[in-house]
C-alpha cells in the first residue's frame, strides 16, 4: 500500500491484523519516503503473519505487539518506534530507517538482530533476546538494558557517535555477516562502553574507538 503523492503517504491500521494459517500469509506495507505508518493494533498476536515487511517509511509507529516469521523494515526517513513486544518466529529482525525506539521485548526467535540507523537506536523498556547483534549507521546506539540477552556475538560500525551495550549473558565480539556485508568486531568514531551483567566479555576481533575510549565492565573475565 502506498499514498498517491510522489512521495508516498500515510497509512494508519487502526485495528488488529492477523493472517488466517499461522505464519502463512505475509504482509507488505510500502508508506514512500514521505509517509508515515501507524499500526495501532496488535499484528499477528492471533494468528502470526508469514514475511512482514515494510519497504520504506518515514515514521513508523507500532503501539502494540508485532508476531511473524520475519520482521524486516527495508528502509526509512524517519522514527521507528517499537511500543510492543515483536517476535519473529525463525526469520529474525531486521530495521533500517533513520533513527529507532525500543520500549518492548524484541524476540528473534534465536535468529540475528540487525540495526542500521542514520541518527542511533535507543532502548527505553524490554529487552533484547536472540542470536546475534549488528549495528550500522552514526549516531548514539544506547542499548544499555541488564536484561539483554545475545546469546553469541555482536558487531558494529558505527561511523560517528558512540555505542553502549549491555548483555546479561556473554558479550562476545566477532566477525557478522549478513546482506549489508561483513563487519569484522567493533569501530566507533566515538566511545564504546561494553557491559556484561552475568558474565565474561570475549573479544574474537578488535574493538575500535577512533575518537573515543573503550570502557569494558564484565561480571567475570575479560
Amino acid at each position: 500500500t502506498a499514498g498517491g503523492a510522489a512521495g508516498g503517504g500515510n497509512v494508519s491500521f487502526g485495528g488488529t491484523i492477523n493472517g488466517t494459517t499461522n505464519f502463512a500469509e505475509s504482509l507488505t506495507v510500502n508508506g514512500g519516503t514521505g509517509g508515515d505508518l501507524a499500526f495501532t493494533g496488535a499484528v499477528g498476536a492471533s494468528v502470526p503473519l508469514g514475511n512482514f515487511t515494510i519497504t520504506n517509511a518515514r515514521h513508523v509507529n507500532f503501539n502494540a505487539n508485532v508476531f511473524a516469521d520475519t520482521v524486516n523494515q527495508v528502509a526509512g526517513t524517519g522514527n521507528t518506534t517499537v511500543l510492543g513486544n515483536m517476535t519473529a518466529n525463525v526469520g529474525g529482525i531486521s530495521m533500517t530507517t533513520d533513527r529507532i525506539t525500543f520500549n518492548g521485548v524484541i524476540n528473534t526467535g534465536g535468529q540475528d538482530l540487525f540495526l542500521s540507523a542514520a541518527n542511533g537506536v535507543t532502548q527505553t523498556g524490554g529487552f533484547f533476546q536472540g542470536d546475534q547483534l549488528l549495528v550500522l549507521g552514526s549516531g548514539n546506539f544506547s542499548l544499555n538494558v541488564a536484561t539483554n540477552n545475545i546469546a553469541t556475538s555482536v558487531a558494529a560500525n558505527i561511523t560517528s557517535g558512540s555505542l553502549n551495550f549491555t548483555n546479561g549473558a556473554e558479550v562476545r565480539v566477532d566477525q557478522l555477516t549478513n546482506n549489508s556485508g561483513t563487519t569484522t568486531g567493533i569501530t566507533v568514531a566515538g566511545n564504546v562502553t561494553l557491559q556484561s551483567t552475568n558474565g565474561v566479555i570475549t573479544l574474537n576481533a578488535p574493538i575500535t574507538a577512533t575518537g573515543g575510549t573503550v570502557t569494558l565492565n564484565a561480571n567475570g573475565t575479560v
